[in-house]
């Protein structure tokens, strides 16, 4: 039997970790195949405790959403081993390097013990795994209970991360680069605002979030060339797509989503300029692999392929400034230059990029 002032003291401790994730109200469940009342037994109790699932096929879409409020409602988030093992266990090593979200606690959900080597998960920056289906009287007291004392292991498992670390020289060339660009082509911006107004209602720049170094996704900016909710027409244009059907880059050749005024900007490239501005807050670099949209990154998630992550994302780089030019290459060519230079990244492969992607553009003009 338990005595009186050990029960006060447990009762004390419940009271104080559920006090802590007050306002958390959300569970997010990623890649399991059936719907969340299905995989949490006793699912009736999140209501209870006034918490809800938002349920997401891909880890991308679950760091979007995370990404959209910095993680302040978040309760906890379920993963399916399935969906982890498939993209090499990368949304977690973003979660685990973001102090945005480091934490939040991340359950792995497992089909069956025989097949789950837990400590060697564990070490790949989960909490804990669970079996389906998940109690959620066990669960909600282990998540309370990580609430509490998962900061004290947090150092832990950031040190224990290799993740990609901008160069300091690269740091300063794209600070210099950046600023420098945005004073001296403060006037052309003011003319692209305006043409941009003038022919076509709606906003100036055109804003999507993309994956960059590492999957992190933040938010992209280019000066608006297409129409309002192009992004939104990918699906019907995949049969025009000249990387192929089946490819994981979407690309069209007299793509009708385009305006008049954005074929001019686009066959200058000059679009591109406001990206400048995410350079100098540090989420792109003047030279690197392009950022993806979140439909594309979400195809290159395992493999030799998911090394073109492993570096900055850029403004220019070597797909850009491809002798054959870059409207001739395959999309197999393009990921293979997109590795070659996480691979040989250096201030001089950097100063070539930079020499010939002038004269990369004036062919894309001609």
């Amino acid at each position: 039997m338990i005595p009186p002032h050990e029960q006060n003291q447990t009762r004390t401790m419940d009271i104080e970790l559920k006090q802590r994730t007050v306002g958390l109200s959300e569970v997010l469940v990623v890649g399991l195949p059936f719907p969340a009342q299905q995989a949490i037994d006793g699912y009736e109790l999140l209501e209870d405790e006034g918490r809800q699932t938002i349920e997401f096929s891909h880890p991308l879409q679950c760091l979007e959403h995370l990404h959209e409020n910095e993680g302040k409602n978040v309760f906890a988030i379920l993963m399916d081993l399935g969906t982890l093992a498939k993209e090499d266990y990368r949304s977690l090593q973003v979660l685990r390097s973001d102090k945005r979200f480091r934490h939040i606690p991340v359950i792995g959900i497992a089909p069956g013990w025989d097949t789950v080597k837990r400590p060697d998960l564990l070490s790949k920056g989960l909490d804990d795994i669970y079996q389906e289906p998940v109690s959620w009287h066990q669960l909600s007291q282990r998540l309370s209970f990580l609430h509490a004392f998962k900061p004290l292991k947090e150092q832990a498992y950031v040190e224990a991360l290799t993740e990609f670390k901008l160069p300091m020289w690269k740091r300063a060339m794209d600070i210099v680069i950046a600023s420098l660009g945005l004073i001296a082509l403060s006037p052309l911006f003011l003319l692209i605002a305006l043409a941009i107004k003038l022919t076509d209602k709606g906003p100036v720049y055109f804003k999507q979030k993309r994956a960059g170094t590492g999957y992190k996704v933040f938010e992209f900016i280019k000066f608006r060339s297409m129409y309002m909710d192009a992004d939104k027409k990918v699906d019907e244009l995949k049969k025009q797509n000249t990387y192929g059907d089946n490819a994981v880059f979407v690309k069209v050749k007299n793509d009708p989503r385009v305006t008049p005024i954005g074929r001019l900007i686009r066959k200058t490239s000059v679009d591109e300029l406001p990206q400048l501005i995410n350079v100098l807050k540090g989420e792109m670099s003047i030279v690197g692999n392009r950022p993806l949209p979140l439909y594309e990154a979400k195809e290159l998630t395992r493999d030799a392929w998911a090394a073109r992550f492993n570096a900055p994302a850029g403004i220019t780089g070597l797909w850009q400034v491809a002798p054959q030019g870059k409207e001739n290459l395959t999309m197999e060519e393009r990921i293979a230059l997109d590795i070659e230079y996480s691979q040989r990244m250096s201030f001089w492969t950097d100063l070539v990029i930079l020499w010939k992607t002038p004269r990369a553009l004036l062919q894309k003009g001609e």
